[in-house]
């Protein structure tokens, strides 16, 4: 596939894959530990303290804002064009 395919171009926009969980990390470990007939790791939790002020999280505005929404004559001036179009 060529270097500017349009293919290229769109895959790397993919969000990344989600990470596994600590939780599942920890099972996977634990019980891989046991398929190998090897002692369960030992780990300690260490509880981190809440934060002191919570922040709300702000949105980035949107585009949905500035959309414009056709009015019906738009709607039905655009489905009459299409029909003849297919209709040709």
């Amino acid at each position: 596939m060529p270097e500017q395919h349009i293919a290229r171009r769109t895959a790397t926009k993919q969000a990344r894959p989600r990470l596994s969980s600590c939780f599942g990390q920890g099972i996977r470990l634990i019980l891989v530990a046991l398929l190998q007939h090897e002692e369960c790791p030992v780990g300690c939790f260490l509880a981190q303290p809440w934060p002191s002020e919570l922040t709300a999280h702000k949105k980035p505005p949107g585009k949905s804002k500035e959309k414009k929404h056709k009015s019906q004559g738009q709607k039905q001036r655009w489905r009459q064009a299409r029909r003849a179009s297919k209709a040709a």
